[in-house]
C-alpha cells in the first residue's frame, strides 16, 4: 500500500535529499516535501527530476488542480513547496476543520459545523454528503469532491491528505466534511496524522452518527434499561484480504450490535454471527438512507437478511442492527410485542 510521507525542510538540503532518497528507494512511498524557502525547494527539485514540483507559494497556480493532474494514481513523488517567510502566509495561517456532516438531513448538522461551513474557503466533501448540506457553505467557498466507492477510489486517501495539506499551506480555511461522525469509521486518524506531521492546526467537529439517527428514526433506542446495557458499533468491511473479526466477544446478551458498511457482506456476517451463537431466526433490522427522504427499513431475520434485502432492493448506505436482549425477554419488531405473530412482519419494508 502506498504511504504518504511529508517532510518539512528548513535549511538542510542534504539531509532532506537523504530522507527523500530513502523513502523513494522503498518503492511504497509518495513523498511530499514542504520547504521553508522557495529557493531551497527548487534546488531540491533540481536534484530530483522525478519529483513533480508544485509551488504553493505562487498564488497564480491552482495547487489542487496541479496535484490531481501531476500525481495521477500517485505513481510519481509530489513535492509541494512554500516559502513561510512570505507575507501572504504569515498574515493568515491556514487551518483544518474536520467536520461531521451527520447522517444526511441538513437540519441534523451541528451548529459548530454549520459555522465552519459558513467561514470555509474550501470544502472537501465525501460521496454521502447531501447537496442540501453542501449548500450551507458560503457561496465563495470552493467545493472539491473527494468521495470513494468500494473498488473505485479516484481519490485515494494519500491524495486527499496531500490536497488538504496543499490548501492549508496556501493559507486557506479548509473544511473536510465527512458524513456521519468523522471519528466513527471515517478514516479521520489518517487526515489528523497528516496535519500533525507538519504542525497544521486541526479541529475535529463531531457529527450525529448513523446508528443514533437510525435509533431515532425507528423509535428503537440503542439501549434499554435492564434489557440492553451496551452498544457495539462495528464494521463488516475490513481491509482487502482481511478476515472479518471474531464476533464471539461482541455477540453477548444485553448488547445492541450495529454494523456499518455491511450490505456487501450479509451472507458472511450472518454465518459469523450464527457461529458466535446467535440464533438464525434472531430479529434483524436493516436501516437504509437514514434521515433522508429515501430512507427505508427492513425487518428480517439473521438467516434471511441477505435474501430479503436483495428482494427489497436495499443497498448502501445502510446499517444492520441486532438487539441481543436478556435471555427470556420478548423480541420486538417496530414495537410489536414478542407474543404477537412476528412472522407476519419478517421481510416487511417500512418507511423511515
Amino acid at each position: 500500500m502506498t504511504r504518504l510521507s511529508i517532510i518539512v525542510v528548513e535549511r538542510d538540503r542534504d539531509r532532506a535529499l537523504k530522507i527523500v532518497d530513502g523513502l523513494m528507494a522503498s518503492g511504497d512511498h509518495n513523498v511530499v516535501v514542504i520547504a521553508e524557502e522557495t529557493g531551497l525547494a527548487r534546488r531540491i527539485a533540481d536534484q530530483k527530476p522525478d519529483i513533480v514540483l508544485i509551488d504553493v507559494a505562487d498564488p497564480s497556480h491552482d495547487v489542487l488542480e496541479d496535484l490531481a493532474l501531476a500525481s495521477g494514481p500517485m505513481e510519481r513523488p509530489v513535492a509541494m513547496f512554500v516559502d513561510r517567510s512570505d507575507e501572504r502566509h504569515s498574515a493568515r495561517d491556514g487551518r483544518i476543520s474536520l467536520a461531521g456532516a451527520g447522517p444526511g438531513a441538513a437540519d441534523l448538522l451541528t451548529v459548530r459545523a454549520l459555522r465552519c461551513l459558513q467561514q470555509a474557503d474550501i470544502v472537501f466533501f465525501d460521496r454521502l454528503v447531501e447537496p442540501e448540506v453542501l449548500a450551507l457553505a458560503q457561496p465563495q467557498a470552493r467545493r472539491v469532491f473527494v468521495g470513494k466507492e468500494v473498488g473505485a477510489h479516484s481519490w485515494p486517501q494519500e491524495r486527499i491528505d496531500a490536497a488538504i495539506v496543499a490548501a492549508v499551506l496556501q493559507g486557506l480555511h479548509v473544511v473536510r466534511l465527512k458524513s456521519g461522525d468523522p471519528s466513527i469509521f471515517g478514516r479521520a486518524a489518517e487526515e489528523i496524522a497528516a496535519a500533525h506531521a507538519h504542525g497544521i492546526d486541526i479541529e475535529v467537529i463531531p457529527g450525529i452518527t448513523s446508528a443514533s439517527a437510525a435509533a431515532a428514526s425507528l423509535c428503537q433506542p440503542l439501549t434499554e434499561r435492564g434489557v440492553t446495557d451496551r452498544v457495539v458499533l462495528a464494521t463488516a468491511t475490513c481491509r482487502p484480504g482481511e478476515a472479518m473479526s471474531d464476533l464471539r466477544d461482541l455477540a453477548r446478551p444485553c448488547t445492541t450490535l450495529v454494523f456499518y458498511m455491511a450490505m456487501q457482506q450479509l451472507d458472511r456476517l450472518s454465518r459469523s454471527l450464527v457461529a458466535a451463537g446467535v440464533a438464525p431466526d434472531h430479529a434483524v433490522t436493516i436501516a437504509a438512507n437514514v434521515s433522508r427522504a429515501t430512507g427505508r427499513s427492513l425487518d428480517t431475520t439473521l438467516a434471511r437478511m441477505a435474501d430479503d434485502s436483495a428482494a427489497a432492493g436495499i443497498l448502501n448506505p445502510a446499517l444492520v442492527i441486532l438487539h441481543l436482549r436478556k435471555p427470556g425477554d420478548p423480541v420486538a419488531f417496530h414495537g410489536v410485542a414478542g407474543g404477537a405473530n412476528l412472522g407476519a412482519f419478517v421481510g416487511v419494508v417500512w418507511p423511515v
